[in-house]
């Protein structure tokens, strides 16, 4: 199957989205962990995504009538990831009540990454037509998934090369992340 060029820049997006992904949130538990987290924050941090979809989902459905869906996607976008700043000076800047403020951060990231989603859905919409769309999303969702098993292992072997109680790998691995993430948010732009 043939892609157009915006197709194409789409499942390479995906990809890349996948790296940041797996190198930022896919370790925030191990990372939560260092601080000494328990059951009930562990549980917290993996039901923010759930709840801020319930949250934010609307409002997001709205700012498409004002503005430019693509505008949307790479503002909300770009303010999430270089959010992840934060979480990377948590343990540096902010010792004391650390986990409260990792959860106060993460909900943030994850208020605005969700906030683009009806404007992302509808404008995969008009750049992918019906006839190819299964098609599409399962190359893009098999793509995904090659490139944030590879990071996460990758991200996991990185990892085991730090104490475990130690940050800086997190920090380093976390600031990798954000910049795949913002080739991918370019890519999409």
């Amino acid at each position: 199957m043939k892609y157009n060029k915006n197709q194409k820049l789409l499942l390479f997006s995906g990809g890349i989205w996948a790296v940041f992904d797996a190198l930022t949130s896919a370790f925030l538990i191990a990372f939560a962990l260092i601080f000494g987290a328990s059951n009930f924050i562990i549980g917290l941090l993996g039901a923010i995504p759930y709840l801020t979809s319930l949250i934010i989902e609307l409002p997001g459905a709205k700012l498409v009538e004002f503005f430019s869906r693509k505008k949307i996607c790479i503002a909300a976008q770009t303010i999430s990831r270089l959010s992840w700043i934060l979480i990377i000076l948590l343990p540096y800047l902010f010792k004391k009540n650390p986990l409260i403020l990792l959860i106060i951060f993460f909900s943030w990231i994850k208020l605005t990454d969700i906030l683009t989603e009806p404007a992302w859905t509808s404008l995969m919409a008009d750049l992918v037509p019906l006839k190819v769309r299964g098609r599409f999303f399962g190359t893009r969702s098999a793509i995904i998934g090659i490139a944030g098993m590879i990071s996460a292992v990758i991200g996991g072997f990185y990892l085991d090369i730090f104490p475990k109680t130690d940050f800086f790998g997190f920090s380093t691995m976390f600031a990798a992340g954000i910049f795949f993430s913002l080739i991918s948010i370019f890519l999409v732009s």
